[in-house]
């Protein structure tokens, strides 16, 4: 995991705590990022943070593996922009 990717997580999770949500990052990513709940409901969530490339875009990929098993349910994706310019972890 890369730093803006773990600060996009981190900036989901903050939001969520805001938002009366009982929100925690798990320890272990095996597809989502994120676990919620709020008024009994439980939400799981994935994060997506991208870089700006050379063609002055944010690319997000989502493999249809992933999206298929995880698309059952409460299971939400969240798309972020992370800083400008070339930011390396």
């Amino acid at each position: 995991m890369d730093i803006i990717g773990k600060g996009g997580e981190h900036l989901v999770c903050s939001e969520l705590l805001f938002r009366g949500f009982n929100a925690s990052i798990m320890s272990v990513d095996v597809g989502v990022d994120i676990s919620a709940i709020k008024d009994n409901k439980f939400f799981g969530i994935q994060v997506k943070t991208a870089r700006k490339n050379s063609f002055d875009t944010y690319p997000f990929h989502i493999r249809k593996k992933s999206f298929d098993r995880f698309n059952q349910g409460n299971i939400f994706y969240i798309q972020g922009r992370g800083p400008h310019g070339n930011h390396k972890s």
